[in-house]
């Protein structure tokens, strides 16, 4: 089963939730009332892997001050902050397979995750053309998928976006609908794929988190034609 969403929907409900939102600092919480999320990402096309750990309160987001901190391997997370959503990353000019977390709350207690990136995804070579009357089927080069994983393909032109997602274990396609394409996409667009792995995380605090990793491919040309 495939899922579809317009971008401008993820980025409007995103807007609703959060632009009214205001950070506060995690020292003034229960430190085990901290929900800590971790991003491993790696994008082809720029071969760029960016580690990135968020922190919340509720729906509020924290801003870890010493005597906290937050590590990747070691190198000290940057905080950057945007309408209230809060978050440290730090990225890389290579792909890094696997790294580990370490989180340590204003109580000293100290959290270690490690995350591993999915299994290459790619799209094939032989994709150079979509056709909005018959819809498409696109097998994706690289392993099926794992309890867990989702895999996302995405349109991009002139005229929007395009999403369509697939969870099902061993699933090696993505069925997309004639009826799911907007005519808006009409010619020349970009497209790429991605694998992702959401999962609990291995050292928590009382309310938990997410280990969340992803792999998308490089941005590759198609003709989007009636």
């Amino acid at each position: 089963m495939t899922s579809t969403r317009p971008l401008f929907l993820v980025l409007l409900m995103s807007l609703i939730v959060w632009t009214s939102c205001e950070s506060e600092d995690a020292a003034d919480v229960n430190q085990q009332r901290i929900e800590t999320n971790y991003t491993l990402a790696y994008n082809a096309g720029d071969r760029k892997t960016t580690a990135s750990a968020s922190f919340l309160f509720g729906s509020t987001f924290l801003k870890i001050n010493s005597p906290s901190s937050i590590t990747f391997d070691d190198d000290r997370l940057k905080e950057t902050e945007i309408l209230g959503i809060v978050d440290y990353q730090k990225s890389y000019g290579t792909k890094v397979p696997s790294g580990t977390f370490v989180y340590t709350n204003n109580d000293g207690v100290v959290y270690r995750n490690t995350l591993s990136l999915p299994a290459d995804i790619d799209l094939p070579s032989s994709l150079t053309e979509l056709s909005i009357a018959e819809g498409a089927r696109i097998t994706w080069e690289g392993a099926p998928l794992k309890s867990g994983e989702t895999v996302t393909f995405h349109l991009s032109g002139d005229g929007g976006d395009f999403y369509a997602s697939i969870g099902l274990v061993n699933a090696t396609f993505i069925e997309i609908d004639s009826a799911d394409i907007q005519a808006t996409l009409l010619g020349q667009c970009g497209m790429s794929i991605s694998r992702s792995f959401s999962g609990s995380l291995a050292e928590a605090t009382e309310e938990g988190g997410v280990a969340h990793s992803q792999i998308t491919s490089e941005t590759y040309a198609v003709n989007v034609v009636d």
